[in-house]
Parts: structure tokens; sequence; C-alpha cells
């Protein structure tokens, strides 16, 4: 593996978790306005 590759997968993994934490951010939102004291 050349160092390139290890830092093509670790702009691949920061933007999976950007991906992954907008998404339960998104989820806890629906939940909170799902839920009858949310908004």
């Amino acid at each position: 593996m050349t160092k390139f590759a290890v830092v093509k997968n670790k702009d691949k993994m920061k933007r999976n978790l950007i991906l992954f934490m907008a998404f339960t951010a998104m989820l806890t939102i629906l939940a909170s306005c799902a839920t009858p004291c949310g908004c």
C-alpha cells in the first residue's frame, strides 16, 4: 500500500464519519419531532 492510498483511505473514512454523524443527527431530530413533547 502506498502512502497515497493510505491518505486516500483516511479521507474516505473522514467523509463516512461526517455522513454518519449527519445521519444520526437527522434521526435524532426526527425522533424528537415524532414524540408529542418534541417540536
